[in-house]
């Protein structure tokens, strides 16, 4: 036998074989808080290993679960920390905090409210839940930062006060909650195409990590109606953050006092600011069903 054929062929069956990836069966449930959407997988029960190809088929919107995030949540090895959060946006990348999946996975993990308060880790930070009544759930979102570097801006900044010369938009103030957060308070929403200006202020050259563009309504005394669009998701019907970033931002320049209701189009989430200025965030969950999907494993 022609030894540079035998090895010609082995290197071929090699090189196809490293092509075969076995499926993997995963169960998720599928929630929402205030229509912000979530394919949740728990970690405590099955190997889960996504990469970001894995995370936009689970999140897209038509041949998939229309996702906003997707979560994995895991036991802890920490003490006093019930489990690590890990939160995935549609477009494959990690966000460090979403407040509404934070009340998801604190049903899944309480569903009975047998715990009077849970501890999750997530990448930006801790985040205490507690459980006001059966339909609620209350976050700690801990407090804002408003240094420039916090947020991050690339630059020294006047946070409260931006102008980032968009036409027809006001000075906007931006704020870190768990992650990067831009606030424009607007006369009214509905002359605003949140699309467009969505996509281009996501990417604005003085946010090196992206932001989430909050656009924010005052409607009365402590009620403030707003539209978000996500860092790597788009326009959603709602975002926990961004509710909690508007609030705080609202309130430091006196336009509520420090319990505010925010009505986003998929619902409304309570805000409240403590004096120690922490932010608690509180509203509900709901289950739309379970179900397992396949996905390709690695060797």
């Amino acid at each position: 036998m022609d030894l540079s054929i035998s090895i010609t062929r082995k290197v071929d069956f090699l090189c196809v074989l490293a092509h075969i990836r076995p499926m993997t069966r995963l169960s998720f449930t599928k929630m929402n808080g205030c229509k912000n959407e979530f394919v949740l997988f728990d970690a405590r029960t099955q190997r889960v290993n996504l990469t970001p190809e894995d995370v936009r088929t689970i999140a897209n919107k038509t041949h998939g679960y229309a996702a906003d995030q997707v979560i994995v949540f895991s036991s802890s090895t920490e003490p006093l920390i019930d489990a690590h959060m890990t939160i995935y946006n549609a477009d494959g990348s990690q966000a460090e905090a979403c407040g509404n999946a934070t009340r998801c996975v604190a049903h899944l993990l309480n569903p009975d409210r047998a715990a009077k308060q849970l501890i999750l880790r997530t990448a930006g930070g801790l985040l205490e839940c507690t459980f006001p009544s059966a339909e609620l759930i209350t976050v700690d979102m801990g407090r804002p930062k408003w240094n420039w570097d916090e947020i991050p801006l690339r630059k020294v900044s006047d946070t409260l006060n931006l102008d980032l010369n968009v036409q027809g938009l006001p000075p906007a103030s931006a704020v870190n909650m768990g992650n990067p957060h831009l606030v424009f308070f607007v006369k009214s929403l509905q002359e605003l195409d949140v699309e467009t200006l969505g996509q281009d202020l996501e990417v604005h050259p003085l946010f090196p990590m992206k932001t989430n563009v909050s656009f924010a309504e005052i409607v009365k005394q402590n009620e403030i109606n707003l539209t978000v669009w996500e860092r790597g998701v788009g326009q959603t019907q709602a975002c926990g953050s961004a509710a909690c970033a508007t609030a705080v931002v609202a309130h430091r320049k006196g336009l509520t006092g420090s319990a505010i209701r925010v009505h986003q189009p998929g619902g409304m989430l309570t805000i409240e600011i403590l004096p120690d200025q922490h932010v608690l965030m509180t509203g509900p969950v709901e289950v739309e069903f379970t179900g397992e999907i396949e996905l390709e494993g690695t060797l």
